[in-house]
């Protein structure tokens, strides 16, 4: 389906909005796994991603290190596909990053292995699907039990009472990740 047939559909879609949030939360999703807090996350990715990011975490934790990406920023990222299905809207993004990628000890936060000296480029194909019946999303998202104020782009967990504001019944997820 291409853009502009997918806007008939949704009609609320900005491409240059939805790129923004596609970097946001590959950022977020990176910076999270250097920091082993997934859940700060949790809200904007399926369980596959999560899974993803935490084999990450524990591949590194198995040597007695932490993963690290410094210097991580998104190069260029575009839509690549749009489909939809019976209940869900699916898009495919083609994007690049740079970071410097290597391994610190986890006991004395020193350099063990990997490249801490350079940027490298490494390419993604990600995909972020919608609910069709999504739940309209207001600029003032508010906590689904207790109606407080809540901020989904810091960990989408209420302060008052613990709720999880689930994203994937307002908007897009980050249901899949691969490096190409």
């Amino acid at each position: 389906m291409t853009l502009e047939e997918f806007n008939t559909k949704d009609s609320t879609f900005v491409k240059s909005l939805f790129l923004t949030k596609v970097n946001n939360i590959f950022i977020q999703f990176f910076t999270n796994i250097m920091k082993d807090e997934l859940e700060q996350v949790d809200h904007f990715i399926s369980d596959n991603v999560y899974q993803y990011g935490q084999d990450i975490i524990d591949k590194a934790k198995s040597l007695g290190c932490r993963q690290m990406y410094d210097e991580l920023n998104v190069k260029s990222s575009e839509i690549v596909a749009i489909e939809e299905d019976n209940d869900n809207y699916k898009i495919t993004v083609f994007l690049e990053a740079r970071y410097i990628k290597y391994l610190i000890s986890l006991d004395t936060g020193e350099f063990v292995s990997g490249n801490n000296e350079y940027r490298i480029l490494e390419r993604y194909e990600l995909e972020f699907i919608k609910k069709k019946n999504t739940r309209e999303q207001k600029i003032n998202r508010k906590c689904p039990t207790c109606g407080a104020s809540i901020d989904v782009n810091a960990n989408g967990k209420c302060e008052y009472c613990g709720s999880i504001y689930n994203q994937e019944d307002y908007d897009w997820v980050l249901n899949n990740i691969k490096v190409i």
